[in-house]
């Protein structure tokens, strides 16, 4: 059974991370995140989404601000937009082991991402050798950069691009 972040702050009183805790203090947040996910599973996802891409102009993506790609599947769509837009720079996080698997035997120059730290498959991670983030609860992560998300919203971005390990302080 799929038990996504908020119901399972619901059954066990712990929040898995930001998105779930969002979730369950704005009810609106994990009504749009439904709509969006909907969304995901259209046939013409690939092809909307290239095409507000293309039409914005727009030049960086981060994929999800908060979610993962939830299917190998899923995974594809994402690759055929990023194939189809070489010229637009896509970065993200991930706990995806397929989505891990897949970047690393076929990578492109206009998608970067880290292995979101803190999961059920950290263990199992660590035999793909791509850049990690992780939470930062003091100021020690014996040497790793610590970023302020609070004060910098795009702190993170060139980290994930120079594809080195970092840390988020947790505010």
């Amino acid at each position: 059974m799929e038990v996504d972040g908020r119901r399972h702050a619901e059954i066990t009183g712990e929040y898995q991370c930001y998105a779930s805790k969002a979730e369950l203090l704005y009810p609106s947040v994990y009504r749009k995140r439904r709509v969006n996910r909907a969304a995901t599973l259209a046939s013409d996802f690939v092809s909307l989404m290239v095409s507000e891409i293309k039409d914005e102009a727009v030049k960086v993506i981060r994929i999800h601000s908060s979610g993962d790609f939830y299917s190998p599947n899923y995974f594809e769509k994402w690759r055929s937009i990023i194939d189809a837009l070489p010229s637009v720079t896509f970065f993200g996080y991930t706990k995806s082991l397929d989505a891990m698997r897949i970047a690393k035997e076929f990578p492109w120059h206009n998608f970067h991402f880290v292995y979101s730290w803190g999961g059920t498959h950290d263990l199992e991670s660590l035999k793909y050798d791509i850049p990690r983030s992780y939470v930062a609860i003091g100021d020690d992560r014996n040497g790793m950069p610590i970023i302020d998300t609070s004060k910098d919203a795009t702190a993170d971005y060139y980290y994930i691009l120079d594809g080195v390990d970092f840390a988020i302080r947790l505010h």
